[in-house]
C-alpha cells in the first residue's frame, strides 16, 4: 500500500519522448526471439514478444512477456501501452512490480499519467517487507501524491488456502471500505474499519491508522495495558510514545483505575555523541491504599523514579550515574511498577533496597580503576536510617603486573590492589579507611604434570571511626599470608567420553588474629567459601575481614564430555583451619577448624537439559545447611525451569529459610500453550507468586491471558490477584502484559 507511488513511478518511467527501437535482440533470459526498446535519458529497458509503434495514433505497445527494468525494478505485465499524445502509460494483465527491497505489487490493470500526477490501478495487491498483505479492488493516486484504495483487507499473516481450494481466514485481518496512505507521514488510514479475528468481525472502528509497517520510527498511541486488579479494580494504561527526534523520546502512559486516582508515568530516553540516558518516573495524588483497596492516611504526593545514564569518555574511561527513589516503601507494589533494579551501575542492590549512585571507571588489559559515591533508601518496614549508609566516596583500583615484561621471565606476578572509602551513618558511626594490598604468584609444571603455584601476599589498613557518644578511634592493621597451591590434572578417554580429574590441595598460613572486633565490618557481612572459593587463600569478599591463621584446603575437579554437547562436572572440597575464627560468621564457612564439605554438581544434556547444584555439608552435625539448583528440562512441547534453594538454621541463627520456584510452558499445540509460574515459600508452606496463562501464537500474532497472584513478603496476609490481556498483532498493534 506505501509503495505505490513508487509504483506509477515504475510505470511513468516507460514514458519518454526518446523512443530508440533496437529489434532482434535476444532475452538472456529466453530462447525465443525477443524486441528490446530502450527509453533514454532515463535508460529504461523493455523487453517483450513485440514492440510496435503507431504513428497515427501516437501509441507504443509492448505485448508478450513484457518486462520493463529500471534502476533494480522490475515491471511484468502482458501489455504496455505507451500513450505518447495523451502522455500515459498503461499495464494490464497479470501486472507484477518488484522493487530493489523486495516489496511486491500485483494488479490486473494500471493506468498512470506520466506526470505522476494521477494513476489508477484495479485488482490490487501488495506484500510488503514484514510479509504484510494489502489486497484493494482498486487504488488511485491522487494530485497530492496520497494513494487511495478501496474495499481493502489488511493483514500480516500468511493467506493459504483450505483442502478444497477455498482461502483460509487468516488469524487477523483489517477490512475496511477505504484506505488513505500518506507517503509524507507514512501513515494509512480507514474508514469504516473492521479487525476480524479467524474471519469473525470482532471490533468496529469508523476511523483507525497506524504506519507504514515500512515506516521509521514515530508518535503515536502504543499498545493498552489492561486487566482486572484485586487492589483497584479494573484498569486501562495507555501509553503514548511522542518523537522527539531521532537521539530522543518519550513515552506518556497514564492509568486510569476503577477505584482509585489516575496515575501518570513517563518514559524518557536520549542518545548523545558519549553515551545515553533514561529516565523512567511516576506519580499521583491521592489516598494511599492496601492490598485489599482499604484507604488510609490523608490525600498525598506518591511517585518514584529510576533514572540511569552511561557515558564513554575514551576506550579507557566512562562515567555513569543511577538514581532509584519512592516516596513511600509499597509505592512499586501498589502500582505494579518496576523500580527497583532498573537504575544500575557499579552497585547492584539486595531485595527491597534501592540504590542511587555516580560513578567513574577505567579499564585496560591489566588495569582497573572506579570511583563512586553511593546512597541507599529501604523499601523493607523494619529498616531504619540509621542502618543506611551514605558512602561519598569509595575507591577502588587493582593492576597486575607480569615480571616476564620486566625482564625477569619465569618469575610470576604481581597483583595491586588499593581501596579507600568513607561512610555516614547518619548520627550512629563514620567510618574512613584505606586500604593497600600486594600478592604474588607463580605458576609451574612440574615433572609428572603436577601444577605447583606459590603465593604470597600482604595487606595494609588504616581506619578512622567516629562513633556516637564515644571516642574517636585510629586502628592501623597489617597482615600477610603465603602459601602454595598443588594440583594434578589427569585426562583420559574412553569410548567417545573425555574424562579430567584434577585432585587440588592448598596450604597457607599467615597473620593471627587480624580481626580487631573495633573495626566496623561494612563490606564482609555476606559471604560464604563456597565450591568457587574454598580453595582460595583469601575467599573473603571486601576489605574488613581476612581469613588467618594456617589453613589447608582439599578438593577434586571431574569433568566428562561425551556427545559434542552432553557434559557432567563434579566438584568436592573441604577446608580446614588451625582454630576457630569467632571474628567470622557461621555463614562464612571459614569460622570454625573444619568447614562444611561443599560441592557442586553441573549436568548438561544437549538441548534437553541442563542443571546446576551447589551443596554444604556440616560433617559434625551430619546435617545439610545449604542448598541450591537451577534446573531446565526440555520434554517435547513441554518445557520446565526448576529453582530450588534452602539455608539452615544452622547458618541463619533463626530457623530454616526455603523457596522453590517453578517455571513452565507446555504447548498443547503448534498454536495453544499454557503457560504457569510460582514461587512457593517451603519454610511458612505459602505461596509467594502465581501466575497461570493460556497463550494462542501463529506467524502473525500471539494472544494471552494471564491470571497473577502476589503475597506481601513483609506482612503475609496481604495478598493481591490481577488478570491481565495480552494481544500483539504483528506490524499492528501490541497490547498488554508480557509473559517474562
Amino acid at each position: 500500500m506505501r509503495q505505490l507511488s513508487t509504483l506509477a513511478l515504475a510505470s511513468a518511467l516507460l514514458a519518454s519522448p526518446a523512443l530508440a527501437q533496437v529489434p532482434g535482440l535476444l532475452s538472456p533470459t529466453s530462447g525465443a526471439a525477443r524486441v528490446a526498446t530502450e527509453i533514454s535519458p532515463e535508460r529504461v529497458l523493455i523487453e517483450a514478444d513485440s514492440v510496435t509503434e503507431d504513428d497515427a495514433s501516437g501509441l507504443v505497445i509492448a505485448e508478450g512477456q513484457v518486462e520493463a527494468r529500471f534502476e533494480g525494478r522490475f515491471l511484468r505485465a502482458d501489455r504496455v501501452v505507451y500513450d505518447l499524445n495523451a502522455r500515459t502509460v498503461r499495464a494490464t494483465g497479470n501486472v507484477e512490480i518488484i522493487d530493489p527491497d523486495g516489496s511486491v505489487r500485483y494488479a490486473q490493470d494500471i493506468e498512470v499519467q506520466e506526470s505522476l500526477e494521477g494513476g489508477f490501478a484495479t485488482g490490487f495487491s501488495t506484500r510488503l517487507l514484514n510479509d504484510a498483505v494489502a489486497i484493494a479492488s482498486s487504488a488511485q493516486r491522487l494530485p497530492d501524491g496520497k494513494s487511495r484504495l478501496r474495499q481493502v483487507i489488511y493483514t500480516a499473516c500468511r493467506i493459504c488456502e483450505n483442502e478444497d481450494g477455498s482461502t483460509k481466514a487468516p488469524t487477523w485481518a483489517l477490512r475496511a471500505g477505504e484506505a488513505t496512505l500518506d507517503p509524507n507521514s507514512q501513515m494509512i488510514s480507514y474508514r469504516d474499519t473492521v479487525l476480524e479475528v479467524g474471519g469473525v468481525p470482532v471490533l468496529y472502528l469508523p476511523y483507525f491508522a497506524h504506519p507504514d509497517p515500512n515506516s521509521k520510527r514515530r508518535s503515536g498511541l502504543l499498545y493498552p495495558d489492561i486487566g482486572v486488579s484485586s487492589t483497584y479494580g479494573a484498569y486501562w494504561s495507555q501509553p503514548y510514545l511522542l518523537v522527539l527526534g531521532e537521539d530522543q523520546d518519550i513515552v506518556i502512559a497514564p492509568q486510569i483505575m476503577q477505584d482509585v486516582n489516575p496515575l501518570l508515568a513517563v518514559d524518557w530516553r536520549k542518545r548523545f555523541f558519549s553515551g545515553e540516558v533514561r529516565v523512567q518516573a511516576s506519580g499521583t495524588y491521592g489516598r494511599k491504599f492496601d492490598n485489599e483497596g482499604e484507604f488510609f492516611g490523608d490525600d498525598t504526593w506518591q511517585s518514584s523514579i529510576a533514572a540511569r545514564g552511561n557515558f564513554k569518555l575514551s576506550d579507557q574511561w566512562k562515567w555513569g550515574f543511577g538514581v532509584e527513589r519512592m516516596s513511600d516503601i509499597e509505592h512499586d507494589r501498589r502500582f505494579d511498577l518496576d523500580v527497583e533494579g532498573e537504575a544500575p551501575g557499579l552497585f547492584a542492590s539486595q531485595s527491597r533496597r534501592l540504590l542511587s549512585q555516580v560513578f567513574l571507571t577505567s579499564q585496560t588489559r591489566d588495569s582497573f580503576f572506579n570511583a563512586s559515591m553511593v546512597s541507599t533508601q529501604s523499601l523493607r518496614p523494619f529498616d531504619t536510617d540509621a542502618n543506611l549508609p551514605l558512602v561519598a566516596p569509595s575507591l577502588y583500583g587493582t593492576r597486575r603486573v607480569n615480571l616476564d615484561d620486566w625482564g625477569l621471565k619465569g618469575f610470576g606476578e604481581i597483583n595491586l590492589r588499593a581501596a579507600g572509602l568513607y561512610t555516614e551513618r547518619e548520627d550512629f558511626i563514620k567510618v574512613g579507611r584505606i586500604n593497600a594490598e600486594a600478592s604474588w604468584s607463580r605458576r609451574t609444571i612440574l615433572p609428572g604434570g603436577f601444577v605447583l603455584t606459590p603465593f604470597a601476599g600482604l595487606r595494609l589498613d588504616q581506619y578512622e571511626i567516629s562513633r556516637a557518644n564515644s571516642d574517636d578511634q585510629s586502628l592501623g592493621r597489617d597482615a600477610w599470608w603465603a602459601g602454595s597451591e598443588l594440583s594434578w590434572p589427569l585426562y583420559t578417554s574412553s569410548g567417545g567420553v573425555g574424562f579430567i580429574v584434577e585432585p587440588k590441595v592448598m596450604f597457607a598460613t599467615g597473620t593471627e588474629d587480624p580481626n580487631d572486633p573495633d573495626i566496623f565490618n561494612q563490606d564482609s557481612l555476606s559471604f560464604s567459601a563456597d565450591a568457587e572459593r574454598i580453595l582460595d587463600a583469601q575467599p573473603i569478599d571486601g576489605f574488613d575481614l581476612l581469613d588467618e591463621g594456617t589453613r589447608v584446603a582439599v578438593g577434586v575437579q571431574t569433568q566428562a564430555r561425551w556427545g559434542g554437547q552432553n557434559r557432567f562436572g563434579l566438584f568436592v572440597g573441604q577446608r580446614f583451619s588451625d582454630a576457630d575464627k569467632p571474628a567470622l560468621s557461621r555463614l562464612s564457612n571459614l569460622d570454625r577448624e573444619q568447614s562444611d564439605i561443599v560441592s557442586r554438581i553441573q549436568l548438561g544434556l544437549g538441548g534437553l537439559l541442563s542443571a546446576d547444584t551447589s551443596l554444604r555439608y556440616d560433617a559434625e552435625e551430619s546435617e545439610l545447611t545449604a542448598a541450591s539448583t537451577l534446573l531446565n528440562l526440555s520434554l517435547g512441547p513441554a518445557t520446565l525451569g526448576v529453582g530450588h534453594y534452602f539455608t539452615s538454621d544452622l547458618l541463619t541463627g533463626t530457623s530454616d529459610s526455603e523457596a522453590l520456584a517453578l517455571t513452565s510452558r507446555v504447548r498443547l499445540s503448534p498454536n495453544w500453550a499454557v503457560l504457569g509460574r510460582m514461587t512457593r515459600n517451603l519454610a511458612t508452606e505459602e505461596n509467594v507468586q502465581q501466575r497461570l496463562g493460556l497463550e494462542y501464537s501463529d506467524d502473525c500474532s500471539t494472544f494471552q491471558l494471564l491470571v497473577e497472584r502476589d503475597r506481601n513478603e513483609f506482612n503475609r496476609n496481604r495478598v493481591s490477584t490481577n488478570i491481565r490481556f495480552r494481544i500483539a498483532l504483528r506490524t499492528l498493534a501490541e497490547f498488554g502484559a508480557n509473559d517474562d
